[in-house]
């Protein structure tokens, strides 16, 4: 049984846009993985929003990554919500109560679209996702505190998935250790 509640998993919520497969060395979150080849595949998957809080830059991302790392991942796909998302998690029932309490305590705070803060600094995304309202182009989310993720794509979870899974990640680096170098 989990010992920490729903609420402290929505807290730090980490929003992702589609990778670009370049680093930003000023603000991607991207860059405190400190590993070459996992921060190259991450990159290119997802592309970690800028958060304007403090607390996304304290390490909490690199730490919440590890943490997912060590346990055995699952995905699967969840049609609670007025369009299906994908789950990255080891505990998926967990995830799914934490993304409801997240769904359910946003609600609209004024006429042009705002939305309470539940997550710090997101304002409503995955509310707004769902309701088909989201400008940012957001495709996921991470939560920080409780370690699970979860996706509007279902082959960005699986290989989201992938990246954190350990025997499959060290298939992955071999390739990527063995593919030449481009020549210029």
């Amino acid at each position: 049984m989990r010992e920490i509640h729903p609420f402290r998993t929505t807290h730090l919520v980490q929003r992702y846009s589609s990778g670009t497969g370049s680093i930003n060395p000023y603000g991607d979150m991207n860059k405190q993985i400190n590993n070459d080849i996992a921060q190259k595949l991450v990159s290119e998957l997802v592309s970690p929003d800028y958060m304007g809080a403090a607390e996304y830059e304290w390490g909490a991302y690199p730490k919440c990554l590890e943490k997912m790392f060590e346990h055995e991942l699952v995905v699967e796909e969840y049609d609670g919500f007025d369009i299906p998302i994908y789950i990255v998690a080891a505990d998926i029932s967990f995830a799914k109560l934490c993304i409801h309490f997240l769904y359910n305590d946003t609600e609209p705070v004024n006429d042009y679209g705002g939305y309470n803060e539940v997550s710090k600094n997101d304002y409503g995304s995955f509310k707004q996702t769902v309701l088909g309202q989201n400008r940012l182009n957001t495709i996921g989310w991470l939560s920080l505190e409780g370690h699970y993720a979860w996706f509007t794509d279902k082959d960005i979870a699986k290989t989201f998935k992938q990246l954190l899974t350990p025997d499959e990640w060290k298939e992955i680096a071999k390739v990527i250790e063995k593919e030449p170098e481009c020549q210029e």
